[in-house]
């Protein structure tokens, strides 16, 4: 379904975030270039089409071997009573994790998605988002940030990725 841009703030536009990927990305190895692999964790839709973006990009830039896998929660739930993982927890120990969504508003949906990962050893957990908003409910933070934005409790930022016509963020 095609995202309706009309009357929305565009704050970034496809190429912008393009650019942003490719930074993101050189970040990523910068802070992870002693490991010969990462994992790259997208939470569903937007946030596993930026991790896909950021693990190709990685993967172009540098020697580092790039595991990927998909979450799945409920964004909108208020508490979460199942988080799904496409791949074996037992397959993560001792890589780095890269934990990669949209955008960062409250924290709640990292919050959540956090959860699988407290029961395997883990050298570190970096969370990547491509907008950062600063209304954070819980103690969650981004370590890798495409764009950072102060707006009021009242806007909403869409992320669209997956569509190349309306690729952006948008202020709405």
């Amino acid at each position: 379904m095609r995202f309706d841009t009309d009357s929305k703030l565009q704050i970034l536009t496809a190429s912008q975030m393009h650019q942003k990927v490719k930074r993101m990305a050189v970040e990523i190895y910068e802070r992870n270039f002693d490991f010969a692999e990462v994992t790259i964790v997208g939470i569903s839709h937007e946030g596993y089409v930026l991790s896909n973006l950021l693990s190709a990009e990685i993967s172009r830039i540098s020697p580092i071997k790039v595991q990927q896998a998909k979450l799945t929660l409920d964004k909108t739930a208020l508490s979460q009573p199942a988080v799904g993982l496409d791949i074996d927890l037992a397959e993560l120990a001792g890589k780095p994790l890269i934990l990669v969504d949209d955008v960062l508003n409250t924290g709640r949906t990292l919050w959540f998605a956090l959860n699988p990962f407290t029961a395997i050893a883990l050298p570190k957990i970096e969370v990547a988002v491509m907008v950062a908003r600063n209304h954070s409910l819980f103690p969650i933070k981004a370590d890798i940030v495409g764009y950072g934005i102060s707006t009021t409790l009242s806007n909403h930022v869409k992320v669209v990725m997956d569509d190349a016509e309306t690729m952006g963020a948008y202020l709405i």
